[in-house]
């Protein structure tokens, strides 16, 4: 099954593989900034400035 999946791998194209890791990169940075975004709403909620 593994080897399965590794031949699929293989006959990806790089620009998926390149387009998958600029995915992944993307969400990463909109996880950071949501994650950012609640954490400023806590602290003005409690009257705090960052």
């Amino acid at each position: 099954n593994n080897f399965k999946a590794a031949k699929n791998l293989n006959r990806r194209s790089l620009d998926d593989l390149s387009m998958a890791m600029q995915n992944a990169r993307s969400d990463a940075k909109l996880r950071r900034k949501e994650e950012l975004m609640s954490y400023g709403a806590a602290n003005y909620s409690e009257g705090v400035t960052l």
